[in-house]
């Protein structure tokens, strides 16, 4: 994507436009889809099998810290669901639940995210889905995750050493900014009142921890739009 050189005004109205085609199922990401989770805010972490403890959790304060780090006024709760679920007529595995989405072993994304979206447990309850597995990414053995607003969907690839890796907190923070509502990468837009920072969280290759102020400012001007 080529980069925006945008005024403050325009990035605050791009934000404000954006959010609200998007929950009128108008977003050009995803046509006719409309993010109905955030009717309750509520995230749910599902794992396979051999994910730890320790890596669930980190998972859930990198996602608490950008929450917190934003300062929406909007509260949401984070729910562990597990490795699997049982429906009244048997147990389901999350790799069981998934499994239509994986190609040669590797979990096709897009997939995942219009399976997440359909579900019939969100007709139930809303809620956004996030899927921690131990499998790469179908034909994009670097990528680490991938996450979309519209879908309220997040999986992490999380296969070999991934989990012990220092750069899986950096990692979560990404993509948690592309869960809750901001669609861009850092450099794919610049603007005059923000100086370029190299270090914001929301570069393309996630080169830090810290979320700079100018996604923090789309951020919470989304979340104030919705309501």
């Amino acid at each position: 994507m080529a980069t925006k050189n945008w005024t403050l005004h325009e990035l605050d109205a791009h934000a404000r436009v954006w959010a609200r085609r998007t929950c009128e199922g108008r977003s050009n990401r995803a046509m006719g889809i409309v993010p109905s989770w955030i009717e309750t805010r509520e995230i749910r972490l599902m794992w396979e099998e051999g994910v730890s403890l320790a890596t669930v959790q980190a998972v859930e304060n990198a996602i608490r810290a950008l929450i917190t780090r934003v300062g929406m006024r909007q509260t949401f709760s984070i729910v562990h669901i597990g490795s699997g679920w049982d429906t009244g007529r048997g147990h389901v595995r999350v790799i069981d639940y998934i499994g239509d989405t994986l190609k040669a072993g590797e979990v096709d994304e897009k997939a995942l995210f219009r399976l997440s979206y359909h579900e019939h447990y969100r007709r139930q309850r809303q809620h956004a889905d996030v899927y921690i597995t131990r499998r790469a990414l179908q034909g994009d053995p670097v990528s680490w995750g991938a996450a979309m607003f519209e879908y309220g969907c997040m999986v992490l690839a999380l296969y070999g050493d991934r989990q012990h890796n220092p750069f899986l907190h950096r990692l979560v923070r990404h993509e948690a900014g592309h869960l809750l509502g901001l669609p861009m990468h850092c450099d794919d837009y610049r603007i005059d009142r923000f100086a370029y920072d190299a270090q914001c969280n929301m570069h393309g290759n996630v080169p830090h921890m810290r979320t700079c102020n100018k996604c923090l400012r789309f951020l919470r001007l989304w979340w104030e739009t919705i309501g």
